[in-house]
């Protein structure tokens, strides 16, 4: 049996080969102090490397969640910088990578389960199609995965936020009642600050602070109104679809979602009962 000692400061780790079971013999200060399988060791490197790949999937995910709430006090159109479906592909990848350091647990370290040979398997498909599902994705989206801007993630910055300007959220109001921004359908928070004539971070905290709400939500409030307005006028003849277009909506389950949020109706039932005289817009 032949047998190499490397010498670190006070450690020395001496391995022992052997052509049937290889073995690491840890010795400090010349007391030898345990022997460990190598394939043992392998399965704890596993382990290790599993833990911390699922810890980089957390962070990950948790940045997403952040990204996009951080959108919606910019832009008042998010259906094309969604990334929900990357958030359930992480933690779809997060259970597979789990199962697989149960496996490297149960199968190498504790010497139980057997038969679970096709975790392995599974496993490399499982990734295949997380790369290629991923890489399609990200072809279908470029502009989220570029990110923002410089100055729009300068608005998402956490600061002290001092008490909002009431005089400016008059004025926006008045802009909203009267030249109705919101029916610009990709209408964001520095196209609305520099109708205002005001910095795009005191806009943000006006509507933050002033309406209990983000950007996202404050021009979906102005859409849902409009479009109760045009669904409840008789001489209004276009459909569902085109009054969604009309409101500055360019999404119809977007539309759908937070139209009935707002009035506990669907689109076509609010219209009928409006029409009926049951409800007022």
């Amino acid at each position: 049996m032949s047998y190499e000692k490397t010498q670190i400061a006070e450690f020395r780790l001496n391995i022992i080969y052997s052509q049937a079971r290889p073995k690491f013999r840890f010795c400090l200060n010349g007391t030898t102090r345990a022997y460990l399988p190598l394939p043992f060791l392998q399965s704890l490197l596993a382990v290790a490397i599993h833990a911390v790949f699922l810890g980089y999937l957390y962070a990950t995910i948790r940045a997403i969640n952040r990204f996009g709430l951080g959108i919606r006090q910019i832009f008042s159109s998010i259906e094309n910088k969604q990334l929900a479906w990357l958030r359930t592909l992480l933690i779809g990848y997060a259970v597979a990578w789990t199962v697989s350091m149960m496996y490297c647990l149960t199968a190498h370290v504790f010497r139980s389960v057997p038969g679970t040979e096709w975790v392995a398997g599974a496993g490399a498909v499982t990734g295949f199609i997380f790369i290629n599902f991923l890489m399609i994705n990200s072809l279908r989206q470029p502009v989220v995965f570029s990110g923002l801007a410089a100055d729009q993630a300068a608005l998402l910055e956490e600061e002290p936020t001092p008490q909002f300007d009431q005089t400016l959220k008059v004025r926006l109001q008045q802009l909203m009642h009267q030249e109705k921004p919101h029916l610009h359908p990709n209408l964001t928070l520095e196209q609305l600050s520099r109708k205002l004539g005001a910095p795009s971070r005191e806009v943000s905290r006006a509507i933050n602070q002033g309406f209990g709400c983000n950007f996202f939500e404050f021009v979906s409030r102005y859409r849902i109104d409009e479009a109760k307005s045009r669904l409840a006028d008789a001489a209004n003849q276009a459909n569902i679809l085109q009054t969604m277009y009309d409101s500055g909506f360019n999404s119809k389950s977007v539309f759908n979602t937070a139209f009935k949020k707002e009035t506990g109706f669907t689109p076509s039932e609010y219209r009928r009962r409006a029409l009926q005289g049951d409800i007022r817009p």
